[in-house]
């Protein structure tokens, strides 16, 4: 679980990451630096996202790539986000994946 995100956490032992079944990644993909002001508001959404759940603890990993924005269309179709998930290490294939039925998705 933890060698996929392939990071420590900083403020938890490791007997408190035990009791973490699910961690949820969090990677906020930029064409520049975060601002403090944004940064703590990602990090407010990620920690609702797991707020009231137990054993969950969310992760955030930041990532500025100029070069992934000026190349690529801001266009919602599954290559640009086969393109996002590679950028940021993930090697999931999503090209099966049908955008249209993901509208129904929610999590409770």
């Amino acid at each position: 679980m933890l060698e996929d995100i392939g990071t420590t956490f900083q403020y938890m032992e490791k007997e408190d990451i035990g009791v973490c079944n699910n961690i949820l990644k969090v990677d906020i993909v930029s064409d520049e630096p975060l601002s403090q002001e944004d940064s703590v508001m990602i990090e407010t959404f990620a920690d609702g996202l797991v707020d009231l759940k137990d054993n969950c603890v969310p992760y955030n990993n930041y990532k500025v790539d100029t070069k992934l924005f000026e190349e690529m269309p801001l266009t919602e179709d599954v290559p640009f986000y086969q393109t996002l998930l590679n950028s940021i290490g993930s090697n999931y294939d999503i090209s099966r994946l049908n955008l249209s039925k993901l509208m129904y998705s929610s999590q409770d």
